[in-house]
């Protein structure tokens, strides 16, 4: 019985370890998303309020080539909605493992509760 015990918690405590590290990850990846996401809005903003005799330009690599602007803020528009929506997943992940994290630390807490 002992034994098992101590392979529960250490499963629990491995999982929660597991866990916390792919929150990390997560969060990480939620800000850099947000950021990719300002700045495509900023641009977005910026183009939007040039006139139409204005050239503008995207870059393709190390060069850019001339392209027309409503081609240009429908390519940023576009990055907006894909930020939103990897940004919504990577929230819908971190609820996730943050429940996983509460859940176990409830067990644990139990778990001693009752050995105590």
């Amino acid at each position: 019985m002992e034994e098992n015990l101590k392979q529960m918690l250490m499963s629990m405590q491995n999982k929660m370890i597991e866990d916390s590290r792919q929150l990390s990850t997560v969060k990480a990846q939620i800000q850099v998303k947000e950021r990719e996401k300002r700045l495509s809005e900023l641009t977005y903003k910026e183009v939007s309020q040039l006139g139409d005799n204005i050239h503008t330009y995207k870059s393709v690599g190390k060069m850019f080539l001339q392209a027309d602007r409503s081609v240009l803020e429908k390519e940023i528009s576009d990055r907006i909605n894909v930020s939103n929506e990897s940004i919504k997943a990577l929230e819908k992940k971190a609820t996730y493992l943050e429940r996983n994290i509460n859940d176990i630390n409830g067990n644990l807490k139990d778990i001693f509760n009752r050995r105590g």
